[in-house]
This record gives C-alpha cells, structure tokens and sequence, in this order.
C-alpha cells in the first residue's frame, strides 16, 4: 500500500483501499449535517449499586458551555438522530452569541418634518429602484390586479420608467424639491421581497409624514415597529392594505398618528450616539494614559515645546527609544494637554 497517501488520509478506512485524492475525506464544517454524528459518544456510567462501569445507551456530546466543557445528553440511541440534535444545539449556542455580539446600526434621517400639508388624494409612491430587490415586478403586477378592480388612483414614481395608464414619473432637480414632492402624496408602499437592508426612500418618505405599506418581514417590522397598522403579509393583504387606503379606512391616519413618536429617533443627531455602545470606547478613561511621575513625558513636552512642531519620529530620537516601547499612553495623555496640538505631521504648539 501506497504509505505516504495512507498517512494523507487518502485511504478508504472501510476497504484499506488507496483512494483517487479527489475522493479523499475532507474536513467537514461544523454545520455539515455528518459533523456531528462522527463526534456524539456513548459515556460509560458507574452503576450506584454494583459499581460497574457500564455503556451507556443514548449518545451525548461534549461542548463548550460557560467558559466549560460540558456534555449534553442528546437522549437518542441512534448515532444520526442524536449527530443531528448536537447539530442544533451548536447552532443554538452560535446563534445566541451572534445574538449578544450583533447591534444593528440604525441609519437615519436629515431632518423631521410632520406638519401638515395639501395632499393629491389616492396618489401612491414607489420612490425606489426598479430592480428586483425592491420588488418592481411583483408591484407593478399587483398595481394591474387593482386597476382591473378600479380606475381611481395614479401612481408616482421618481426613478423607474413604467408604461401604465395609471402611473406617472415626476422630474425632480434637487433634494429640497423631493422632500417637498413626498410631502404631497397620500401614501407610499414598499414591496421589497428579499431586500433587507434599511431604505433611505422609505426613511426619507417617514420622516415628512408620509405612512408607507410595508412587507411584515425583513427589517421593516423593525424599521416601524411591529404595531404599525400598515404592514402585510402577501399579496392579498397587501392589495387589502392599499385598497383601504384609498377608501380612507382610516388605517393612513392612524399610520400618520403613530409616525409622529416613532420617527423622533429617526435623526441622525439621535441615533449615531448610540452606535458602538455610545462609543464609549472613545472616552478618555478608556485609554491606557501615561501619569504625572512619568520624567520621560515632561521630556517630551518640554521637547515639543522647544521645538514648536515634532514629528512622532524625532520625539522618539530624542528619547532614544526603539519600537519595543509603546508610545500610545505617551500620545493618549499628549491629547489632553492644553498647549500641545496633533498636526497632520505629529505634534505642535497651539
């Protein structure tokens, strides 16, 4: 037998037989529903009477729990069966720290402005792309059911081009200008299906006050909050929802209401502070400082100070300093001193 390709894994364990390499076993990921099943075992108990050691019948598997390894009965005799259950509880385990780990960052908005203002009544916006992640297709398809059932509406858009009887692309020159347009339509719909990354044309058309119909999935429930009255499921609640809206079944106003305390966290003055965990990483007491016994510091003011302007190169000349000594708490307190500026350089005089 071919020795070096056995010791490289490339031999059938079953047969003894070498083995092509494109066949040879490769190393599984520990999400591949056969990762588990090599690794779930039976652990022999002591019986409380006889004190013999005895196999156990049920599979376990040993898992890092809290900092520990621990095992988790999988309470199953059938090697699969329990290789798939310690699949899911590994899953579990990773999705529950992804779930401490991960904090969304909430875009924002420039201004709000809910005042009042004429609206062109039965007037629906799409004011995104016409792509397939917004949706187009399956909205302009949906805008045809209800224009077979009724003639009443017109739909607006600002970027894509659509050939219908009932809808019409507004020109718009500048940024003022679009906000101002948004403020005059009844309402606007999102039809995203597998988009689910926050939209600024439907953030944009919030913040003026306009209510949007929304997919209930994604991260629009998230986006308005799951008691919004606005949001569907399907395309009949969907057409159920705009036909509402254009017979004023209350629904637009109660949307309108319930925009006017949702949205105030909208701006970005608002939700920026509380990204990275209001960046406390950035707060002073959170960096390594040098003290004031520090002679080597009052060197380098002194030097700065003579100097005028230094780079960090020529401080650690002066000191005589190689890499091996950090210069990060040296700089954290230089921050701080009230006659000592950073430059594009390094160090200056203010």
């Amino acid at each position: 037998m071919d020795k070096i390709r056995q010791n490289s894994g490339e031999v059938d364990i079953e047969s003894g037989e070498v083995m092509a390499k494109s066949k040879a076993k490769k190393k599984l990921a520990r999400t591949h529903k056969d990762y588990w099943k090599e690794r779930v075992e039976r652990i022999p108990y002591r019986d409380k009477v006889s004190g013999e050691r005895l196999a156990a019948g049920e599979y376990s598997v040993r898992l890092t729990h809290q900092k520990r390894r621990e095992y988790f009965a999988l309470h199953s005799a059938n090697r699969k069966i329990a290789g798939d259950k310690a699949k899911e509880i590994y899953k579990a385990k990773v999705i529950n720290k992804f779930k401490k780990i991960i904090k969304p960052h909430y875009l924002g908005v420039d201004k709000i402005d809910l005042s009042t203002a004429k609206t062109k009544e039965k007037t629906i916006l799409f004011n995104h792309r016409s792509n397939f992640y917004t949706g187009w297709s399956w909205f302009v398809n949906r805008m045809d059911e209800l224009y077979e059932q009724r003639q009443d509406f017109k739909v607006l858009t600002t970027l894509a081009e659509l050939d219908r009887p009932y809808a019409k692309k507004v020109t718009i020159s500048s940024r003022k200008e679009y906000l101002k347009f948004i403020k005059s339509v009844h309402f606007g719909v999102g039809t995203f299906q597998k988009y689910s990354a926050w939209s600024i044309s439907t953030t944009d058309s919030l913040s003026m006050g306009v209510p949007y119909i929304l997919p209930e999935e994604l991260c629009y429930p998230e986006m308005v909050g799951n008691e919004y009255p606005l949001l569907y499921k399907g395309k009949d609640e969907f057409l159920s929802k705009v036909n509402g809206a254009l017979d004023g079944d209350g629904n637009v106003k109660k949307a309108k209401t319930y925009l006017k305390t949702k949205t105030k966290d909208f701006p970005w003055a608002d939700r920026i502070p509380n990204w990275f965990d209001g960046w406390s990483f950035l707060n002073e007491d959170s960096f390594d400082i040098m003290g004031d016994k520090s002679e080597a510091y009052h060197k380098i003011v002194d030097f700065i100070h003579k100097k005028k302007s230094v780079t960090k190169k020529e401080i650690l000349d002066f000191l005589g300093w190689g890499v091996r000594i950090s210069f990060s708490p040296y700089r954290n307190r230089l921050r701080t001193e009230p006659t000592i500026k950073l430059t594009n350089y390094g160090y200056g005089v203010k």
